[in-house]
């Protein structure tokens, strides 16, 4: 209260560990009902509630570093085919080389999905660097 009148109310909800945005986002999307339910029923001049977290912010962020991991794979194996076919000028070769970044990408994240990691932050940094080493191994080869 300030001046006798209600200007906000704070809610402190403590959560658990980190976990990847698969977990947060029902959370997340239960404390928007929450704020959306409170806000039609509340009183005029404290009706426009919002809510934040932290981890929505790393649940943001993770959604980005996923999205970007996916068209790094797209990018990095479009551009290396095209430097392959000018600088080998065989296309056989260029193709056998990028089926062989695809089998070595694909291999790594089927380790990664059959453990049972979601694919969050860590493991969407990890391909980003998987893709390049990937990409570096087979075009020293060729």
């Amino acid at each position: 209260l300030i001046q006798g009148r209600l200007r906000y109310v704070v809610f402190k909800a403590i959560g658990g560990d980190r976990e990847p945005a698969s977990g947060m986002e029902p959370r997340h999307d239960a404390w928007e009902d929450i704020v959306d339910t409170w806000a039609a029923t509340a009183p005029a001049g404290i009706n426009k509630p919002y809510q934040t977290s932290r981890y929505w912010l790393w649940m943001v962020t993770e959604r980005a570093l996923v999205k970007n991991a996916i068209e790094g794979i797209a990018i990095a194996g479009t551009i290396s085919f095209f430097v392959l076919v000018i600088s080998t000028l065989n296309i056989v070769l260029s193709i056998y080389a990028i089926l062989c970044i695809i089998g070595i990408i694909l291999s790594v994240m089927s380790v990664m999905f059959f453990n049972g990691w979601d694919f969050g932050t860590a493991e969407s940094i990890a391909v980003v660097i998987l893709i390049g080493f990937s990409v570096d191994y087979v075009v020293h080869l060729c």
